[in-house]
């Protein structure tokens, strides 16, 4: 069948015409003034072919549902078919400037998806607002992707930028929904993928609002590997997160790796609601305790005066096995019957190995530094930050259910005692605070957690002494920015270093360095560039984030852990480069654990 070549908008919308053969578009299409009938406008009628953008852009898409009883809306309304094995392929393309308006599945590249592989896809400034009550299924990507064990779909190197949603449930920056019709192994896979600048509003109308996040609203599995989200979520109800907002519950299996959250969330004004499930990674995630969560982030504020339970600086209510992961930011609960409150997690199940969490803690009831409540197993972790509540209320623990706590710290300058209930100043098994005003005392060999025969890891390593705070882990930011010709400036997180010749002497030190953004600038005439150096192939690259909770920035990381600098709340240092873009990338997870060696002050 031969390519079918696409140049105008004409040629574009008869796409409906012939939905599965193979098109290449050659040129920019403006869609302004066109009231758009999406390709495959249905489920029943889906796009099945395959679409080449070779890296063109589509503008100016508006598409409004007026069709009775029409469910899928973007520039296609349904992809693939799984009764008839047709899988869609769509690569290469860039949309800007989208606004959509429906009941049930729009989304900028796709309303539903059942069956595709989609690439290097780039959605740019879009508006999705509901029409009717009870909408869902909005996503600046995707509104719903559906799959099971035979016909799972792809998303590789996509990504969403400025995108302002509104809905009631099943909503998320990148995708709203991701649903399987039965118990399968993994489900879809992201991978390079990020919504970056989304604003989700949640509207109550004539139902509560629930599963909002800000990469994807509701999943039952799927694989997530170097993806992140940024922006804010307003007027949550329950099942929120900043990356996501419900993982569902039984056999299924999800992952997690590499990804982080940089969302604020509040809920306010209406003290009619109670709320729950609000976690700043994700809302809720449970029934499989083998599902692995690993080098994750969250950053961001969680704001409420409603009363809401199981609210967390990572997750809201989470049932998991979670590895190396932190959380960065204030949680505040003001309602009176705010219950499980916590800085890491609201309730956590499961086990729990070197994980920080770092920002101040309010609620009423069960309300702990880093866990609200549970019956966890938690190994080389701690909590730092000031911890208020009324009742049940710890440094580290509000309330232990059964919890087995090993080589754990709290801060101690904050709040006295670990656990809320029962009361007492201990941890089990080798753990102990520490009084954050002489965070010293952490690296002392008298330390219960530090450098035992049983205790942290700070040799192959895991975690790093930082000179000014806790111990972060090794594979946190450690941006390095070089301008050099007639000046030469290394900055690290921690330390100042201005000297001839420095991004020489480090790239050559033998530190582990793999990745240098080169910044030049001629004082002269005032000509700047940027490029990047580095002795491994990138494998994340995302634009750079700024959380409220931390007055730090950076422009480019040499960790595949992350590809923004950030700084815990008690830090104000900053990583940036005079001319650095927005976008940076980072060496690969191995690489990375290799520059640890490098000195930041410590």
């Amino acid at each position: 069948m031969p390519v079918i070549h696409i140049t105008t908008a004409e040629e574009l919308q008869n796409i409906n015409n012939d939905l599965d053969a193979d098109y290449v578009l050659d040129n920019d299409i403006n869609l302004s003034g066109i009231s758009w009938t999406p390709i495959g406008n249905t489920a029943a009628t889906p796009f099945t072919g395959t679409f080449d953008g070779q890296n063109h852009t589509i503008s100016n898409l508006t598409y409004n549902d007026t069709i009775p009883n029409q469910q899928e809306g973007g520039l296609f309304g349904s992809t693939g078919d799984q009764a008839t094995n047709a899988k869609a392929v769509i690569s290469n393309l860039i949309i800007d400037g989208i606004t959509l308006i429906g009941k049930y599945n729009l989304g900028g590249l796709v309303g539903y998806n059942d069956y595709a592989d989609f690439s290097n896809i780039s959605i740019k400034n879009i508006t999705i607002t509901y029409s009717a009550a009870n909408s869902s299924d909005f996503g600046g990507l995707v509104g719903y992707s559906y799959g099971n064990s035979t016909y799972l779909s792809t998303y590789t190197d996509c990504s969403v930028e400025n995108a302002t949603i509104s809905g009631n449930y099943d909503l998320g920056g990148f995708v709203g929904g991701i649903g399987t019709n039965g118990f399968i192994t993994l489900g879809h896979t992201f991978n390079n993928c990020y919504a970056k600048n989304v604003n989700i509003i949640a509207d109550d109308i004539n139902e509560d609002p629930s599963d909002i996040g800000g990469f994807a609203g509701f999943i039952d599995e799927a694989t997530f590997y170097n993806c992140y989200a940024t922006g804010a979520i307003s007027n949550c109800y329950e099942y929120s997160g900043g990356f996501v907002g419900l993982n569902w519950i039984g056999s299924r299996l999800s992952s997690y790796d590499t990804c982080y959250s940089d969302v604020n969330i509040t809920a306010t004004n209406d003290t009619d609601i109670f709320g729950n499930y609000i976690g700043g990674f994700i809302g809720w995630i449970g029934g499989n305790y083998n599902l692995v969560i690993t080098h994750c982030y969250s950053i961001g504020d969680i704001t409420i005066d409603l009363s809401y339970t199981d609210v967390g600086g990572f997750f809201g209510y989470g049932e998991a096995v979670v590895t190396n992961c932190y959380h960065i930011g204030d949680i505040l609960i003001t309602e009176i019957s705010a219950t499980n409150i916590g800085g890491f997690a609201g309730w956590f199940s499961g086990t729990i190995d070197d994980v920080y969490s770092s920002g101040d803690v309010t609620g009423n009831d069960e309300v702990g530094g880093f866990i609200g409540g549970s019956d966890a197993i938690i190994t080389n972790c701690y909590a730092v930050g000031t911890v208020t509540g009324e009742t049940n209320t710890g440094g580290f623990i509000g309330y232990d259910y059964g919890m087995t706590l090993i080589n754990c710290s709290w801060d101690t300058a904050n709040f006295a005692n670990a656990i809320g209930n029962p009361e007492t100043a201990l941890l089990a098994t080798g753990g102990q605070g520490t009084d954050e005003t002489d965070h010293t005392l952490f690296y002392s060999k008298t330390h219960a957690v530090y450098d035992q025969p049983t205790g942290w890891d700070f040799a192959t390593p895991i975690w790093y002494e930082w000179s000014n705070t806790y111990p972060k882990f090794t594979a946190e930011p450690k941006t390095i920015a070089v301008t050099y010709d007639y000046y030469r400036m290394v900055r690290f997180t921690d330390d100042l270093l201005t000297r001839e010749l420095a991004a020489y002497q480090l790239l050559h030190a033998g530190i582990g360095l793999t990745e240098v953004r080169w910044n030049s600038y001629n004082p002269i005439n005032g000509n700047s560039s940027s490029s990047s150096s580095s002795s491994s192939s990138s494998s994340f690259s995302s634009s750079s984030s700024s959380s409220s909770s931390s007055s730090s920035s950076s422009s480019s990381s040499s960790s595949s852990f992350s590809s923004s600098s950030s700084s815990s709340s008690s830090e104000s240092s900053s990583s940036s480069s005079s001319s650095s873009s927005e976008s940076s990338s980072s060496s690969s997870s191995s690489s990375s654990e290799s520059s640890s060696s490098s000195s930041s002050g410590a």
